[in-house]
């Protein structure tokens, strides 16, 4: 078909003389290009140009609304037809700068042939032989590359993401963007993805075979990265016509929203031609584009997919546990408010005492060997007792063998033992030390000793904290290496208020 009044061929743009035209079909005298006229001075030429326009920007419903106005028009026009069959098709013809001829695109594929479309049969069947010669090529062009359309999804290979980029310059050398893109394409293939930049993979296909891999790339693509630095590239031929069938497929929900982005260079480009909004980019001059880049097309590839399933998996699982130690730890302090409510600190009947009692003055450690099988009910035994973070209390059970309590007297030791055993833990206890304590005597001066931190460290470090005026750390130090002098020069009074206030934070302390 040829543009209407402008009369110039459509791949070169040289002028056409249309009195050089034999059985409907005239050729263009510098590239050969041929096309299909319709009949001289019918009444449907307007129609005809209309649905011409429309095909061009690909408005194809509207392009088949104009071609079958001019069949009603005049029904034995070949060229309306002929028209209705490409935009029912969805096929658009742009220039080949590489083959010097124009180029049918498919935007949508079926398995019904184009040559069996009944508007096609019309159009032949009304057709000149010149003309009829002209459909028949055409139609065996889209019917190939239909084929190998089906051939190439038969054949298993898919494509992560598809690079878009003007690839030559108005001298014929290569663009700044073709080098981006063949860095990003490295790149991606180098992280186990597979980019698809025609560049790379089209290195000798030609003509149809060009373009039905680029079709299929497009419809196998998760995601699109339009690479440009020069916005102006964006209303060249074939970059709009890759972008704009892959906005096609966003638009008929075939590709995620968000899943056609801009990567540029220093100054942003934030809108696409044909789509409404801002699209956030990635700025190749960024030190950290290309983690940006992977992670975009990670969130869009089955890949990326199933490792945010597993990360996701792995996250619910910790959180249920927490949850489930946080629930329990609830549930002891809603018992422990209700039993100070009601004022009943009725406790089990104690076990027997041992036949032998241990030294009052006697210190014991309780040392976990253990944790069993059932780690969850050993953790939250571990947090009721110390009041240990979900963490802390986690990495503390894992490091078993490890001390748990100090300086117990052996009956809250051997309680503590039994706690663990209860939930199928193995914990024993440990002689630490006797402790000598001396007459207090009034008139002195006194050194106020940490002896033990008990099972409550955390606590007792806040309070030791208090005490000294020191930092976390040393705090900490303090607490794990017992016996430790915490002040000196104290009065009597002042001592046993400190001793108070460490007794209660679950310590042990003495004053000499």
């Amino acid at each position: 078909m040829i543009a209407r009044n402008e009369l110039i061929c459509k791949n070169c743009g040289a002028p056409i003389d249309t009195s050089t035209a034999q059985g409907g079909v005239v050729r263009c005298n510098y590239c050969r290009s041929a096309f299909t006229l319709p009949k001289e001075g019918g009444a449907a030429r307007e129609f005809l140009y209309q649905g011409e326009h429309e095909l061009d920007t690909c408005e194809f419903d509207r392009a088949y609304s104009a071609y079958r106005k001019a069949a009603e028009t005049d029904p034995n026009e070949p060229e309306a037809y002929f028209g209705m069959a490409l935009a029912s098709f969805k096929v658009q013809y742009i220039k080949d700068g590489v083959n010097n001829c124009l180029q049918p695109i498919c935007h949508e594929v079926t398995d019904k042939p184009f040559k069996r479309d009944p508007n096609f049969c019309k159009a032949v069947s009304l057709a000149t032989p010149e003309q009829r010669l002209q459909y028949d090529r055409k139609a065996k062009d889209i019917d190939y590359i239909a084929n190998e359309f089906l051939s190439l999804r038969d054949s298993g290979i898919k494509y992560d993401c598809f690079l878009c980029t003007k690839v030559t310059d108005g001298n014929g050398g290569n663009t700044r963007e073709s080098y981006d893109t063949l860095k990003i394409y490295n790149y991606l293939k180098s992280k186990g993805y597979s980019p698809f930049y025609s560049e790379q993979e089209i290195s000798e296909r030609t003509g149809v075979d060009y373009e039905a891999l680029i079709l299929y790339a497009l419809q196998s693509a998760k995601c699109m990265l339009i690479v440009c630095r020069n916005e102006s590239y964006l209303r060249t031929p074939w970059v709009e016509n890759e972008y704009k069938r892959f906005l096609s497929l966003i638009n008929d929900e075939q590709k995620a929203s968000d899943a056609i982005t801009f990567v540029f260079g220093g100054t942003p480009i934030e809108r696409l031609p044909g789509r409404n909004g801002k699209i956030q980019g990635i700025d190749l001059d960024r030190p950290d584009a290309y983690s940006r880049i992977l992670d975009y097309v990670e969130k869009h590839t089955e890949k990326g997919k199933n490792k945010r399933d597993e990360e996701d998996a792995e996250r619910k699982k910790r959180e249920d546990e927490q949850a489930s130690l946080l629930d329990a730890y609830r549930k002891q302090l809603e018992e422990m408010k209700s039993m100070l409510a009601s004022g009943n600190f009725a406790q089990p009947a104690p076990s027997p005492a041992p036949a032998q009692p241990a030294d009052e003055n006697t210190l014991y450690d309780v040392k976990l060997m253990s944790k069993g099988q059932n780690v969850v009910e050993v953790i939250k035994t571990l947090r009721s007792l110390t009041g240990l973070g979900i963490i802390e209390a986690k990495q503390t059970v894992d490091s078993a063998p490890v001390r748990i309590a100090e300086n117990l007297n052996h009956y809250d030791a051997t309680k503590v033992t039994e706690m663990f055993a209860q939930v199928g833990a193995t914990a024993i206890v440990i002689k630490h030390q006797v402790v000598v304590r001396p007459p207090v005597d009034l008139s002195k001066r006194y050194t106020l000793i940490l002896e033990g931190c008990g099972v409550r460290k955390i606590d007792v470090i806040k309070v030791v904290r208090a005490i000294t005026g020191c930092g976390l750390i040393e705090g900490k130090h303090a607490v794990e290496h017992t016996p430790t002098v915490l002040k000196r020069n104290l009065d009597l009074q002042e001592a046993e208020r400190l001793i108070k206030d460490l007794n209660e934070a679950g310590a042990t302390a003495r004053m000499e």
